[in-house]
């Protein structure tokens, strides 16, 4: 099967979690060891003040059903924004 990326956005520590000693990103971090602890290859990044991804790679349809039923969703392609590519300068004599 090939390996399919999913998502999830957690919110950070609020300013009674952090006071009470938490990590900013306790959240997301607990997924990932929940993930991981299951078999599931998962990371964690910033994404802004309020909000962690947690980035998933579903290998099996074990997984799918496990990720889908916790609230991740199928990771959407990043868009770029394409460009005509630049005509080669005109050398003047």
């Amino acid at each position: 099967m090939k390996p399919k990326p999913y998502e999830r956005h957690f919110l950070t520590a609020s300013l009674y979690e952090l006071f009470n000693g938490r990590l900013n990103d306790f959240r997301g971090t607990a997924a990932v060891w929940n993930l991981k602890r299951v078999g599931i290859e998962a990371t964690c990044e910033k994404l802004d003040e309020r909000f962690v991804c947690v980035s998933a790679i579903a290998t099996t349809e074990k997984h799918i059903t496990y990720l889908e039923i916790r609230g991740y969703q199928i990771q959407k392609p990043k868009r770029t924004k394409k460009t005509k590519p630049k005509p080669a300068a005109a050398e003047s004599h």
